[in-house]
């Protein structure tokens, strides 16, 4: 594993991307498995609408448009708009195999390809290269690998269901997540972020509340809050 540095201060190790550097062969078979899953997944539409991350015909410009003309047309229909902005806290490395495997198979994923991505994931250990020096070897007990090619679309299916149980309008890049809808009703936003709490915790996942944020659109000078 090579720690790839994302921001913030350079001593805290809180601050790397863990880059799981793979053999050829092992990406030339991830290659097959992915293509065949996101092909399946895109035909028979598994896949939640407003997932933009990893998928063809679906950047992060568009999602961007989109976002930007719902609040557009909130906005002159005299509609105030409330969002929150959520991201998940080590989301690729908190994914729970066993979990994982089970979504695949409600979604009628093969049996071989469920079983050759628990193989894949079962008794990993990894080690941090850094200047050539390397540490020990440590067992790998969740997550899916970051820099692999098969890792992405894993993590796609395990929080796919996560819009599920919501009101508001979800839009999702990977693990970006946006949440919002009018403030005709305060309480469907926060009814919303109550589900959520109880979906990362029914899912070993965490929202890093330091990198959450709440933000009003409107043209109103005094916005409306909940009482």
């Amino acid at each position: 594993m090579c720690p790839a540095f994302k921001k913030g201060e350079k001593y805290l190790a809180e601050n790397y991307r863990p880059i799981s550097l793979t053999s050829v062969v092992s990406k030339i078979m991830e290659h097959i498995i992915t293509s065949h899953l996101m092909n399946f997944a895109e035909s028979n539409r598994m896949l939640f609408r407003n997932q933009h991350g990893f998928r063809k015909n679906r950047s992060c410009e568009k999602q961007l448009i989109e976002f930007v003309t719902d609040i557009s047309n909130d906005m002159v229909r005299g509609v105030q708009t409330d969002a929150c902005i959520l991201d998940f806290s080590k989301a690729y490395d908190k994914v729970n195999h066993q979990k994982l495997l089970l979504k695949l198979a409600n979604l009628r994923i093969s049996f071989q390809v469920t079983a050759w991505i628990d193989a894949f994931l079962t008794d990993r250990v990894q080690r941090v290269a850094v200047d050539g020096d390397k540490s020990d070897e440590a067992a790998v007990t969740s997550g899916v690998p970051q820099g692999s090619v098969l890792g992405p679309a894993l993590f796609l299916f395990y929080i796919n269901n996560l819009p599920d149980a919501l009101n508001s309008t979800v839009r999702l890049f990977v693990e970006d997540t946006i949440l919002y809808n009018s403030a005709i009703n305060h309480s469907t936003l926060q009814d919303d972020l109550n589900c959520l709490e109880k979906w990362e915790s029914d899912w070993d996942m965490e929202f890093h509340p330091k990198k959450c944020q709440h933000i009003t659109f409107t043209r109103k000078r005094k916005p409306a809050h909940q009482t």
